[in-house]
């Protein structure tokens, strides 16, 4: 697919850019990499991706799962738009308790979805309790708004007095809807993220083990930025080659500047970024950081040096790159 902010990847940058494509979309599948990779360049061909998955060394770690035949399809669950209908589910980490950064022992992982966008939020929480669910929802989305419909299983930490009081209480006209017992494919589309939420977190593990120094502990909780980023920016069947970032936010989860790998350590000035910016609407921004770090400079006031996000990416992160106009 030929995008026209896509640029020509230099052969010998071929194998990074590939690595960082993979990288941020969290060692998912090669359709996934193909996808974001050719949001950035338009020469690097399906082939080398395909080859570049089948030796990746922390794919080869983590076996995939073969799918299950269904029963035939089901009753399909329409959506019109963000904040439709929510559902959330929790997946059980009790056999790996994990340290957060305050000491606090994380056992639980709660998976927020919106159906429509299909972009997730994770909450990790100590206890599977009606408590935890109803704060953390409660913070959400008051962040937000709330949904049109609130979509769980049976569960008692979801279909208790707490939490039907904290939604009614905010929005009367909320429809709460509840799954049968032990009826998983009722709540089939929050259930495969929650199959792709445990495998990019074990292989966003891998790689922040890999990579970290010897002796540092590295658990589930400490990937979960990394994992959110690489399933909200990346982009799966149905919809639209736009991922859920944005569908929700209407632009990328990265800074759009797309900066070869041999270029990255050349760039300290905004004029050293204008051969890489194609869009006029990030151009004319750029004028206007420039105009204003030279008005600056000019009447002897101290600036704030100016952060720009290039496509620098480690461990599926972006890298600020604080530049001024010299």
């Amino acid at each position: 697919m030929r995008h026209w902010k896509t640029l020509v990847c230099a052969a010998e940058d071929c194998f990074d850019s590939i690595l960082d494509a993979h990288r941020s979309v969290g060692h998912r599948r090669k359709e996934a990499t193909k996808t974001k990779i050719d949001l950035l360049y338009y020469n690097i061909t399906q082939e080398q991706v395909n080859m570049f998955v089948k030796l990746c060394p922390i794919c080869n770690q983590t076996k995939e799962s073969k799918r299950k035949k269904s029963n035939g399809p089901g009753i399909a669950i329409k959506s019109a738009g963000f904040r439709d209908r929510i559902q959330v589910d929790l997946v059980d980490y009790s056999s790996d308790p994990c340290m957060c950064h305050n000491g606090v022992s994380r056992r639980w992982l709660m998976v927020i979805k919106d159906h429509f966008t299909k972009y997730v939020w994770l909450r990790p929480f100590q206890k599977k309790e009606a408590r935890y669910v109803a704060a953390e929802l409660q913070i959400l989305f008051h962040e937000i708004g709330f949904p049109l419909v609130f979509h769980t299983d049976n569960g008692t930490e979801f279909i208790n007095e707490m939490v039907y009081t904290l939604l009614k209480e905010a929005d009367p006209g909320i429809l709460l809807v509840s799954g049968a017992s032990r009826t998983p494919r009722h709540q089939g589309s929050v259930e495969n993220i929650n199959k792709w939420v445990k495998k990019v977190i074990q292989k966003e593990l891998i790689s922040a083990r890999l990579s970290s120094r010897p002796g540092t502990k590295v658990g589930w909780v400490d990937v979960l930025p990394q994992t959110t980023s690489a399933i909200n920016g990346s982009v799966t069947y149905r919809q639209g080659l736009i991922t859920p970032y944005r569908h929700v936010y209407s632009q990328d989860i990265e800074f759009p500047i797309s900066v070869p790998v041999s270029e990255r350590s050349k760039i300290r000035s905004i004029e050293a970024l204008d051969r890489f910016v194609n869009d006029p609407v990030l151009s004319k921004r750029l004028g206007i950081i420039k105009k204003h770090i030279i008005e600056s400079e000019a009447s002897g006031q101290p600036h704030i040096p100016v952060p720009i996000l290039t496509h620098t990416i480690d461990n599926s992160c972006c890298t600020p790159l604080y530049i001024s106009s010299q």
